[in-house]
């Protein structure tokens, strides 16, 4: 009975996003351009530095260690740590495909390019199919959207959560089905998980707990559904002495980075959101002014008419809850920390497009043919100016490495982590090249002057580098002595250890 009554479930939401001919050749159309724009120069345009390769060093040795972590990375906002989910997931990737250095990459690429059809489901149970079509495009086409699908960061995670959020909302909305209200809650906690940047969702809680207010049995699935993702946190914070909680409550109180910059409301709003808002949608900051203010005359206008779309409206209170919030926020706000409102964005301004189209054809088609074009000439420069010089730079230093010690292993070290931005990619293609052994050939990264440097190490030197960064050998000490005198080993599980593990040495 169980089993039919999922079967008629799964049957029933798959009939909810039935295509007709035309819908399909559109979509497809879509679906080209969001993987071409994601694609394209590929080889350029992947980010990576430290985090990125942190993180897959990390994922690839969670299946060496064969240990399911209950903590991420920690944030850059404060003392404290994300989820691990973001871990798990990608561990489970390198299990597939465990000896390419772009394979990561390439599955949050991918990802990627299936949101504009997710935004699409998303469209068509808001309005209709070609709203779904118009906000699939946008999409497709969004500039902030494509930067994030090629950097592997946990940001862009939250991101594609983010659109699932979104779309269990408008099925909630539309069928006030209780399973969609808990999915919409888990991907909440999910989101947040992955990036504290996702707490803005907590402004979502009173609006969906007020619709529920009537339904228990929905409350209850909304705490639980918020609850299941922070299990491991919980857990993590019992066995380390309740450090995650004590320096949560600490950044809290202190009102967090002390020193972020002051905002005005002068310049929060007519220069930072329409950079923010043309990056995502629209290509430049004029284009940025231009569709903030058209979207909020707009709402504004459709709202005192009684003429605006109830999930718009609710998707609409939700981004000027976090706008206000945000002003007042004092750590520091970059591009990657709006990820979590990228789709609400990109629902309002597909809405209104597809409002004033039904004013106006004319000028509806005028204001998409603006927003597209900018859009698309960004996105050009962007795309064509795109370089990857640490990519090329870790390659050839790890085969001069490898030329100079043929058919050796290493164990590396970086002089008090100050050259990690260079180091840890090294390490991440050395790993990929079944180049380390923990017991291998000592060396070490240094970043300084040549000369001063090897007289104080007294260490012969394998290789001079760009931007004063020196490669060591280190084989005549031991790890302890390497320690001691500042030398932070940096093989895998070395890397593990200090994310993973570092609060067991703690205690």
């Amino acid at each position: 009975m169980k089993k039919n009554k999922f079967y008629s479930f799964l049957d029933k939401f798959l009939n909810k996003i039935e295509l007709s001919n035309f819908e399909f050749i559109v979509l497809l159309v879509i679906f080209i351009i969001s993987i071409f724009l994601r694609f394209i120069n590929y080889t350029n345009r992947w980010g990576l530095a430290y985090d990125q390769s942190r993180d897959v060093i990390v994922s690839h040795q969670i299946l060496l260690e064969m240990e399911i972590p209950v903590s991420g990375p920690f944030s850059a906002s404060g003392p404290f740590v994300f989820g691990p989910i973001w871990y798990w997931f990608h561990a489970l990737f390198t299990l597939l495909n465990p000896s390419s250095v772009m394979w990561l990459w390439i599955v949050q690429t991918s990802i990627s390019t299936l949101m504009p059809l997710v935004m699409f489901i998303v469209g068509r149970k808001i309005i209709n199919s070609h709203f779904g079509l118009l906000l699939g495009f946008f999409t497709a086409i969004s500039t902030a959207q494509i930067a994030q699908a090629t950097n592997l960061t946990y940001s862009s995670f939250a991101g594609f959560f983010s659109v699932f959020i979104l779309l269990f909302f408008v099925f909630f909305i539309k069928s006030k089905k209780t399973i969609y209200i808990f999915l919409m809650s888990l991907f909440m906690g999910l989101a947040m998980n992955i990036h504290f940047q996702a707490v803005g969702y907590f402004l979502f809680l009173p609006i969906i707990i007020l619709l529920n207010l009537k339904s228990p049995k929905n409350i209850f699935f909304i705490i639980l559904g918020f609850f299941i993702p922070f299990i491991p946190l919980i857990f993590f914070d019992f066995t380390s002495n309740h450090y995650q909680s004590r320096n949560i409550v600490e950044y809290l109180l202190n009102g967090g980075s002390a020193n972020s910059l002051p905002k005005r409301w002068l310049i929060y709003v007519g220069e930072f959101w329409p950079k923010a808002y043309s990056h995502i949608i629209g290509g430049y900051s004029p284009i940025g002014i231009l569709i903030g203010t058209i979207s909020f005359l707009v709402v504004l206008y459709s709202f005192f008419k009684k003429k605006i779309n109830l999930t718009i409206l609710f998707i609409g209170i939700f981004f000027i809850l976090n706008f206000i919030v945000l002003r007042y926020f004092k750590g520091n706000i970059f591009d990657a920390f709006l990820v979590y409102l990228h789709p609400s964005i990109l629902i309002i301004t597909a809405w209104v497009v597809y409002t004033i189209f039904k004013w106006n054809k004319y000028a509806g088609i005028m204001l998409f043919l603006i927003i597209s074009s900018f859009t698309f000439i960004k996105n050009y420069e962007e795309i064509s100016n795109a370089t990857n010089h640490t990519a090329v730079y870790s390659l050839s230093f790890m085969n001069k490495i490898r030329t100079i010690y043929p058919n050796e292993k290493f164990a590396v070290y970086d002089y008090e982590f100050e050259t990690s931005n260079r180091s840890y990619p090294i390490v991440m293609y050395m790993m990929k090249n079944d180049l380390l052994n923990d017991e291998g050939r000592k060396i070490g990264f240094l970043q300084a002057t040549i000369s001063a440097e090897l007289e104080i190490h007294n260490a012969p030197l394998i290789l001079g580098t760009l931007n004063e960064n020196i490669l060591l050998d280190l084989n005549r000490y031991t790890r302890e002595e390497l320690e001691e005198k500042g030398w932070v080993f940096i093989n895998p599980s070395g890397v593990y250890e200090s994310v993973i593990k570092w609060y067991e040495k703690e205690n």
